[in-house]
Parts: structure tokens; C-alpha cells; sequence
């Protein structure tokens, strides 16, 4: 057997391009087991171990990739989030400017009153002092100031609320799960997703959702985000491709055992020479500098590898593709992963 196939049969296979075994190790110790040097006994020792180290080096290097698509995720948000904050805030701050005009005005009308009352108990008051008080107030048109007032108010807590959702959206979406299995809504992680990156879809669709009442799930909520958000981009990237404006449509619904989620997008379709390789990474049909053909990759990785899931799609050229992800409720019902598929 040559050098190259037996390296092929110890080299587990793996999507985590961080990691490099050392097959010249390896093969170094084959050569002294097959020359006597090294008994077969701790020649399979040497492979456990280094197979053991190799998995710790795996589990660690597909956290980092993880961590850092995230991240990268977040940064390429940010002037987007930075845009959304922006017009909640310029709102308030109108909403304050016209406060600010309302209450000097009523401060005129007010010293007013306070005067005629001062002339009242000294019993000067005239009609002339009168006159001059209604002369201010339809100057001013208190009618509208007194109606304008209230509704200022209510845009400007409006906009702060605005302001609000967004952050915690964002706060939520950059969490980072630590390893830990957490109780997780998934029509929330969906909301929030869609608020922070609403900047990336609203120039080319509107999003309609229909979210079924779910249960919770056990898993992990910053890794599940990371998966929605990137099926919502590649959904809005699609449809931009069409240069029409379109529709990505979300629908959450569940059975005994199980979630599921569905993003549909009237985009262009996934070509056919490469549905098969789809979630392979470094697989895109987007242009250069415009995605890092990682993105399906890591949500396959986080759906059926850790959550035991499966992440499936279904689509036609010239009309569209429909992502379907399936995720168990329980733990215990995550012993074994689903199938993948990937349908036309």
C-alpha cells in the first residue's frame, strides 16, 4: 500500500480547513511498525492519542471559525445598525426641538395668566389686560400647541423604544453562547435577526413572517443567529441579482419532536451545477469581495453537526429557493443527526 493511500485512510475527514494532521508523523510511525521497530500494541496507542489531540485541535479550530464569522458578521452590520439607530434618533431629536418651542410658547402664555391674576387679586384686572391674553393665545394657537404637545411626546418615546429594540436585538445576536445549551425561542432569535439586518434587505424586499407558536429548544442561540442571519443575506443577495424587488418570506411551525423554519426568497435560484456542492465551503455564485462562500458551510456545520438538525433547500431557477432547517426540541432527541438533502 503506498504512502498516499495510507495517509488517505488515517486522515479523518473534516470541513474545518484550520487543521492540518501531521501525516508525516503518522507515516513515520507506520514505517516503524512495518519495519518491527514499533509493536502494532503501541502503534495503536500512538494513533489514539494523536487521534484524541486531533479532535480537541478540531472542536477548538471550528469554534474559532465559528466566533470569527460572527464577528465578521457583526462588522459587516455595523454601518447598517449605525443607519438604523441613526433615523429613530434624528426623530426624537425633531420630536425635542418641537417640545422645546411648544413649552417656550406656553411659558409666554403662562406669564401672562400669572400677570392678570396678580392684577385680579389686586383688583386692577381690565378688559384691555384680557384682550392682550387672547390676542397671545390666538398668536400662538394654544388649540394646536395643547394638541401638539401629547403626540411629540408620543413620537419621541417612539423613537427611543425604536432605539431600544435595536440594541437589544444586537446585544442578544452578538452572544456568545460559552459552550452552554441554553432554553432558546427561536421566533425571537428570528425577530432579532431581522432587526439587525434589516439594513441588508430593505432596499430589495419586504419580509412577511408567519411564526407559529413554538415551544422552546435546547441550544445554542448565538450559533442558531449566526444561521439565520446568513440564510436572510444570501435570501436578500439573491433577490438584488434579479434587480426586482422582491419578497423573503418566513414561516416557523413545529410537531412532536421538532422546529422548523422555513426562509423563502424570490431570488434567482441556485444554478444546478453546483446544488450539490452547495454547502461546501467556499462554494458562491456571488461576485468578488461580495461573499466568502463560508456562509452555508458554518450553518450546515452549526445545524446538523451540534444541534443535530437538519438544514435542507429546495429551489428553481428563475424563481427562487426555499431554506428549510429542522431542529429537535430536546437533547434527547438529538443522539442521532438527521439526514441532509438539497432538493431542485
Amino acid at each position: 500500500m503506498s504512502d498516499s493511500s495510507l495517509t488517505s485512510i488515517l486522515t479523518p475527514s473534516t470541513e474545518t480547513d484550520r487543521v492540518r494532521l501531521n501525516a508525516a508523523d503518522i507515516m513515520a510511525r507506520l514505517r516503524q511498525a512495518t519495519s518491527g521497530e514499533m509493536d502494532h500494541e503501541s502503534l495503536e496507542l500512538c494513533l489514539a492519542e494523536w487521534l484524541k489531540e486531533f479532535e480537541t485541535q478540531r472542536v477548538v479550530a471550528e469554534k474559532q471559525v465559528l466566533e470569527s464569522e460572527k464577528w465578521a458578521s457583526i462588522g459587516r452590520l455595523a454601518a447598517g445598525v449605525a443607519h438604523e439607530i441613526n433615523t429613530p434618533v434624528q426623530y426624537v431629536g425633531d420630536n425635542l426641538r418641537s417640545l422645546s418651542d411648544v413649552f417656550c410658547d406656553l411659558a409666554t402664555i403662562i406669564q401672562k395668566y400669572q400677570s392678570a391674576m396678580r392684577l385680579a387679586n389686586w383688583g386692577q384686572l381690565t378688559s384691555e389686560a384680557l384682550a392682550d391674553i387672547e390676542a397671545a393665545e390666538a398668536e400662538l394657537d394654544i388649540s394646536y400647541l395643547l394638541a401638539d404637545a401629547p403626540s411629540a411626546v408620543n413620537d419621541g418615546l417612539a423613537g427611543v423604544e425604536r432605539i431600544s429594540e435595536i440594541v437589544r436585538a444586537m446585544k442578544d445576536f452578538s452572544h456568545v453562547d460559552r459552550g452552554e445549551v441554553s432554553a432558546v425561542n427561536i421566533n425571537r432569535l428570528l425577530q432579532n435577526t431581522l432587526t439587525v439586518a434589516r439594513n441588508e434587505y430593505k432596499y430589495v424586499a419586504n419580509v412577511e413572517t408567519h411564526f407559529g407558536t413554538l415551544p422552546m429548544i435546547e441550544g445554542y442561540a448565538g450559533e442558531l443567529s449566526q444561521v439565520f442571519l446568513n440564510l436572510l443575506v444570501n435570501a436578500a443577495h439573491a433577490i438584488a441579482d434579479t434587480g426586482q424587488f422582491g419578497t423573503i418570506t418566513i414561516t416557523t411551525r413545529h410537531d412532536e419532536s421538532s422546529v422548523e423554519i422555513a426562509i423563502d426568497d424570490t431570488g434567482t435560484g441556485i444554478p444546478e451545477q453546483i446544488r450539490d456542492r452547495v454547502f461546501d465551503s467556499f462554494v458562491t455564485t456571488k461576485e468578488v469581495g461580495k461573499g466568502t462562500g463560508q456562509g452555508l458551510s458554518i450553518a450546515r456545520r452549526i445545524v446538523n453537526d451540534k444541534h443535530k438538525g437538519t438544514l435542507a433547500f429546495e429551489t428553481e431557477l428563475g424563481k427562487g429557493t426555499r431554506f428549510i432547517v429542522r431542529l429537535p426540541i430536546a437533547r434527547a432527541s438529538a443522539d442521532s443527526p438527521g439526514d441532509e438533502q438539497g432538493e431542485a
